[in-house]
């Protein structure tokens, strides 16, 4: 009886316990007592306002709250059907899941790891989603649509801070889009915008773009994109612009991707791109095969990088051929440049026939090969570029009789043999350079107005042009026979070599010299002959060079000195005329560059500086000049009387103090021509006379213009002076006011 008696307490124990278990799970208010105490297991605050339904089977929650320290969350209402005998297989299989304005809020910016393992057991048939919404800081996801075997569904993302999201980066980006098709491989369009976009060495100002993806390969697929004000590295491009579309086929176990691509709306490329082993467009690990094609007759985006050119022309040809994965690709490029041309207005000089072949194997340097024609000469070019090496170039330069320069002033060739290495952000340049020909013929603008020598200019703003690399030299710089030169009074061949070298950061150097040979200056109408003209350089600057340079004319005088006879009648010696006696007088330069020494020459020494300047000017000494010729030569003494202490300085003091004036010189003024509205300066030559205590005549005559001013100025009292000013280009008259102050 004790047996019977255990034995039905056990079977009435059980079938309570099977009947609390199909309570808890069949019934509305079993379900309604277990979502009431799972808030008490819940690792956050959980609240469910209302409960329909069976846990077999299906049921709806609505007013759901959840909040813990990572994240907020909102449902107004969740549906779920699942069946229950699916968990013999092990497998948790969701029949309809509805999630109807499902808000979730991240309450911590901090990135958090989600286990996903569990989604392996979880099998959802239909997934329906009526507006959820995903919130981190300011960044807002929107998301509508349902899921079976095929997507139907849109989304919208507004992302105010990027680098909320991505280290390391910024900018705005806004997207919109949906996704229909199959679970695999859907369709996706969408439209997307960016702002102030930037990654490391990448930065896009304004982006906007359309996707429309379709892996039907009877429908077309396609990518546009336009990018303003890009920078890549230390490249900058003001516009970018492609458009990409074809078709995307699945064949076997590939995806297949056939695309005619146009860049910036003129540029051709088409392409295959092949993932051999299709796994799903979110596995960026497989592998990747794939050829790009470009073919571009248009070559104005060079404009971009280089402004100083205009017109560039040419048919490029390239090959891209793509490997590895699709998250770490590698390639190999080939491209051709053909029968290209540009120009250099600003040398006067168009490049032709330009032919370039690049090619790079991945992970290897860029091999470069090519020529070009400038004028009549052909050079070659040939070098490598190391990417792996913040793109190190080392390059080769040949040519021969190439135009460098050809202007109307200016006609330069070169035959260069140069080494050309940029590395961190130094070009440093090696080898010899030759000037076979060249025909300089500078001229000066006569049409200028003299300033007043009051005006004073200020603060001027200096235009200072500064390369992104620092220049470091050593080459070998040969002028050839063919170079002649015309500036101002100065008709020369110049020939001569120096070693030209500059370290970086450092001033530039020369070893060795230049001369003149077959050359003349005119001055003062005379005809100079250059006996001897050299530039040297001897280790210091370049722009500082020593002088020894000697124009000279042959005047032909007559000799007395050197026979005499006696007059009985007036007891004394009188000069025998002696013959023609040839003599050379003319300038000679000393000194170096920036401080000059300039001092008359003759092959006589019995002759005075003063004679020697007049016979060079006029062909007879001092004390058979004419007032006329006087004034000349007062001139001429002036024009070359650089240093006080200098023997010429006393020919212009004795003529100073001869004509009894207060001012003698020549000095540079300030010039402003009208046809440019520019100041630049010449040299003129000035005479100054105190007539009375309060008149002063001022007269200056430009060397290099028809410009003449004569200048008086009336003191009236120790603040008050009238000035007037009366010249070859206008006449006025000023009221003067000073003030002193310590």
């Amino acid at each position: 009886m004790r047996f019977l008696i255990k034995n039905l307490f056990y079977l009435i124990l059980l079938a309570l316990i099977i009947g609390l278990g199909y309570f808890l799970v069949n019934t509305e208010t079993g379900l309604q007592f277990i979502t009431k105490n799972l808030s008490h297991f819940a690792p956050g605050k959980l609240e469910i306002q209302t409960v329909k339904g069976k846990l077999l089977g299906q049921f709806t929650l609505e007013n759901i709250s959840y909040q813990d320290k990572e994240i907020l969350a909102k449902i107004k209402t969740l549906d779920l059907t699942w069946n229950p005998k699916e968990l013999f297989r092990n497998k948790i299989v969701i029949e309809n899941l509805t999630l109807n304005n499902a808000n979730f809020q991240a309450q911590s910016s901090n990135k958090t790891d989600f286990n996903l393992t569990i989604l392996r057991y979880i099998e959802v048939k239909q997934f329906v989603v009526n507006h959820l919404t995903f919130q981190q800081n300011n960044a807002r996801i929107e998301f509508d649509g349902k899921l079976t075997q095929t997507w139907n569904a849109t989304w919208k993302i507004n992302i105010p801070e990027l680098n909320q999201f991505i280290p390391n980066s910024g900018g705005t980006l806004i997207s919109s889009g949906s996704l229909s098709g199959p679970l695999s491989a859907p369709a996706i369009t969408a439209n997307f915008q960016g702002t102030n976009l930037n990654l490391t060495n990448y930065s896009i100002k304004k982006l906007d773009g359309t996707i429309n993806f379709n892996p039907n390969e009877k429908k077309e697929s396609s990518l546009s994109l336009l990018a303003n004000d890009v920078k890549i590295n230390d490249l900058t491009f003001k516009n970018l612009n492609f458009d990409i579309h074809g078709h995307i086929k699945k064949e076997n176990n590939s995806l297949i991707a056939s695309l005619n691509m146009m860049l910036l709306k003129k540029h051709s490329l088409s392409g295959q791109f092949i993932l051999p082993n299709f796994s799903g467009i979110t596995d960026f690990n497989q592998p990747l095969q794939g050829k790009i094609i470009v073919q571009s007759n248009y070559l104005d985006w060079l404009l971009e990088f280089i402004p100083e050119i205009k017109n560039p022309r040419g048919n490029l040809q390239g090959t891209i051929v793509l490997a590895g994965t699709m998250a770490a690709p590698t390639t190999s490029t080939d491209f051709k440049l053909n029968e290209a041309s540009v120009m250099l207005p600003n040398l006067g000089i168009t490049l032709n026939k330009i032919d370039l072949h690049a090619e790079h194997q991945q992970n290897q340097l860029i091999n470069i090969q090519g020529s070009f024609y400038s004028g009549t000469g052909q050079g070659q070019l040939n070098g490598t570029v190391d990417p792996k090496n913040n793109f190190s170039t080392v390059l080769n330069l040949k040519g021969d009789n190439l135009s460098i320069v050809n202007l109307p002033q200016y006609k330069i060739f070169i035959s260069p043999d140069l080494q050309i290495n940029l590395s961190n952000q130094i070009l440093d340049l090696q080898g010899k350079i030759l000037i076979p020909k060249a025909d300089i013929t500078p001229k000066l603008d006569g049409n200028a107005i003299t300033l007043p020598s009051e005006v004073i200019f200020e603060d001027q703003a200096k235009s200072i042009t500064s390369l992104p690399f620092d220049i470091a030299l050593k080459i070998n710089l040969s002028l050839g026979e063919n170079i002649h030169i015309v500036f101002n009074e100065l008709n020369t061949h110049l020939g001569g070599n120096i070693q030209i070298t500059q370290n970086a950061n450092s001033p530039t150097t020369a070893i060795g010299e230049f001369y003149a040979t077959k050359g003349t200056y005119q001055a003062y109408g005379q005809a100079l002959k250059i006996q001897e003209g050299r530039l040297i350089f001897t280790g210091g600057s370049i722009m500082n060079p020593g002088l020894n340079i000697r124009a000279v004319k042959q005047v032909k005088t007559v000799s007395i000195g050197g026979k005499s006879s006696f007059n009985e009648m007036k007891n004394e010696l009188k000069p025998i005329y002696d013959g023609i006696e040839e003599l050379t007088v003319g300038v000679q330069i000393d000194g170096t560059f920036e401080k000059p020494n300039v001092s008359l020459y003759s092959n006589s020494a019995q002759i005075n500086q003063g004679d020697i300047l007049s016979y060079m000017i006029f062909g007879h000494p001092q004390s058979q000049i004419s007032d006329s010729e006087n004034q000349k030569l007062i001139n001429a003494a002036s024009a070359l009387n650089f240093s006080s202490k200098n023997p010429i300085s006393r020919v212009v003091n004795g003529i100073q103090d001869k004509l009894g004036l207060n001012e003698l010189a020549v000095q540079p003024t300030e010039i402003f021509d009208p046809n440019t509205g520019k100041v630049a300066s010449t040299t003129s030559f000035v005479i100054g006379k105190q007539i009375s205590s309060k008149l002063y005549a001022h007269y200056s005559v430009s060397l290099f213009a028809p410009i003449s001013i004569l200048n008086l100025r009336y003191q009236l009292s120790k603040r008050f002076a009238i000035q007037s000013e009366t010249s070859t280009m206008d006449n006025g008259a000023d009221l003067l006011y000073s003030i002193e102050r310590d």
